[in-house]
């Protein structure tokens, strides 16, 4: 399984098993239909993900926004709101859904 193709897929809202339709709410530039304009710009997140929270690895941040993203809402990020993105929006996903979805949004730098 190409675990960033899948994470693409679940993303956009493709994917097979559930629907991710992250991009519905967040852009990636170059990333088709990915233009989203109330989440936080995820262009940079591979790159970024690192330096967002304190002792926590840009995986384990990612996964943290994705299953829990209440839990923690960067400072200083454009349209990064508190309350916005809850966990009803990413609860159905697989756990191989989110182990792509990370390996997918590390890749973007």
């Amino acid at each position: 399984v190409d675990l960033v193709a899948l994470g693409q897929e679940t993303f956009m809202g493709l994917a097979a098993e559930g629907d991710g339709g992250c991009s519905a709410c967040h852009t990636i530039k170059g990333v088709p239909r990915a233009a989203g304009l109330v989440g936080p710009d995820l262009t940079h997140i591979g790159t970024d993900a690192s330096g967002r929270k304190s002792g926590v690895s840009a995986e384990e941040y990612l996964i943290e926004s994705i299953r829990n993203p209440e839990a923690f809402v960067a400072e200083g990020v454009k349209r990064a709101t508190p309350g916005l993105m809850t966990t009803v929006i990413t609860a159905h996903l697989t756990d191989q859904q989110v182990e792509a979805l990370v390996q997918f949004l590390s890749a973007q730098r």
